[in-house]
């Protein structure tokens, strides 16, 4: 609703000349489609989102949490990151730091090398 108004009062619409009596009427014609994209309330995919890299590194640790048989929650709690965060690492959301791939390392008991080899 107020990415919409931001677009709205940004515009310049003029209510009479469009026919319509408020704002109300005007935002319920309105489908977030129809905006501009820098008046999109979804949050745009980060640049780094789908890195080589970053796929490979999640993909490792999720394959390395699952043969020591961990859920996200605890490979967290033992490598003390939040549990959303690390599941964001293992999705490759994150650009994470390298002492977040350190901790979580040592929370499944592997070197930062075995993290980078296939």
């Amino acid at each position: 609703m107020i990415t919409m108004m931001k677009y709205l009062y940004s515009s310049n619409i003029n209510f009479k000349e469009e026919g319509l009596a408020s704002t109300t009427e005007l935002l319920s014609s309105f489908s977030k489609s129809s905006l501009p994209s820098q008046y999109s309330s979804s949050k745009p995919s980060p640049s780094h989102a789908g890195s080589p890299v970053l796929v490979n590194l999640g993909k490792k640790i999720r394959t390395l949490r699952e043969k020591k048989g961990l859920s996200q929650e605890s490979a967290a709690l033992a490598s003390g990151l939040d549990r959303s965060y690390y599941g964001g690492v293992e999705r490759d959301e994150h650009n994470i730091a390298l002492i977040n791939i350190e901790k979580i390392a040592k929370a499944l008991d592997v070197s930062l090398k075995e993290l980078f080899t296939k």
